[in-house]
């Protein structure tokens, strides 16, 4: 803890000089702006949808005398990277007055440069706390950090008010009272919160990105049900037109068998007449035959019975001509 008597922290509010725009720590590169913004969009996001009553600001002047109870004293003024009070978000002009509001801001954020390195590391923690500031972030991102890496640490309020280190818990991160949440580094040079059940929350142009993903994602898998149901329609089609042709071809040989039954069963009529007319004719010869024993025949020749021949389940008396018998 920093360990400084009134007189030391009185001396350094007199000395110190204020950030001014012509301050050479005061330039702004391009990706301490970024990591101000990111932060800033999620804050701002997470206070509006949870109805907080935070006043957040980014290098805005927070003022205080640099001698307290002095009217007259001059002022001394810090412009932190993010700041939040608890307070209603109307416009400030463009300053912070801790006397007017009545209170200072709850937390600080002070993003490293190699310009702000000494001032944000060794000068801002005495003068934040003469300001009556809860707690104060120091985030040294990357860029300017990359043999050690990020460096994330701070200063806050014990139990008793003392004005104390803050280093960061086993995952890294500071859990901040004043915000409800815990600070901690992405990627070795985003600055961002996570929620009690270690969440981390997003700026509404994330949030945006996210639902324009899942709308894509839902897009993609819609698509590819469309296509099934295209595929299925077309293997049901293909499915309904073979049932078809197989019914069709079903009803043809249905058709076939019916007319090789009755084929058959004609033939069998036909083989049943010409069965009785031959039986008919048999019985008509034989009768002769059994009549005159023989009958002339042409050339020479005489008719009689040689033998019996089965004709499709019946026996026929065979006839056969011989030469005639030489008489004496």
């Amino acid at each position: 803890m920093f360990n400084r008597s009134p007189s030391d922290q009185q001396l350094l509010l007199l000395m110190t000089r204020s950030d001014t725009d012509d301050a050479p720590w005061m330039v702004t590169p391009q990706f301490q702006w970024r990591i101000n913004y990111l932060l800033m969009s999620i804050l701002r996001w997470h206070s509006r949808r949870q109805n907080l009553r935070w006043y957040l600001a980014s290098e805005l002047i927070v003022t205080m005398s640099r001698m307290p109870g002095n009217p007259d004293a001059e002022t001394l003024n810090l412009a932190p990277d993010v700041m939040m009070a608890a307070s209603d978000a109307h416009e400030r002009g463009d300053s912070w007055d801790i006397a007017d509001e009545g209170q200072p801001p709850l937390i600080v954020v002070e993003v490293v440069t190699p310009q702000s390195r000494n001032r944000d590391f060794n000068t801002k923690p005495s003068l934040y706390d003469a300001m009556g500031v809860q707690e104060y972030v120091i985030f040294a991102p990357c860029p300017w950090n990359d043999a050690d890496g990020p460096i994330l640490s701070g200063y806050h309020r014990d139990d008793t008010g003392v004005w104390v280190p803050w280093r960061v818990d086993e995952q890294g991160a500071l859990w901040s009272d004043a915000l409800g949440l815990a600070l901690y580094v992405e990627d070795g040079k985003w600055l961002r919160v996570r929620d009690r059940d270690g969440r981390a929350l997003l700026s509404p142009e994330e949030e945006i990105q996210r639902a324009e993903a899942v709308v894509q994602r839902a897009g993609q898998a819609t698509r590819r049900t469309e296509e099934a149901v295209a595929r299925a329609d077309q293997e049901a089609q293909r499915v309904e037109q073979a049932t078809a042709q197989a019914v069709e071809a079903t009803v043809r040989a249905g058709r076939a068998e019916a007319e090789v039954a009755r084929l058959r069963a004609l033939l069998e009529h036909c083989w049943s007449i010409a069965g009785a007319l031959l039986e008919h004719c048999w019985s008509i010869a034989g009768a002769l035959l059994k009549a005159s024993h023989l009958l002339p025949y042409p050339g020479g020749h005489y008719l009689q019975v040689a033998r019996r021949e089965p004709f499709r389940g019946r026996t026929f008396d065979a006839i056969v001509r011989s030469p005639r018998a030489q008489t004496s």
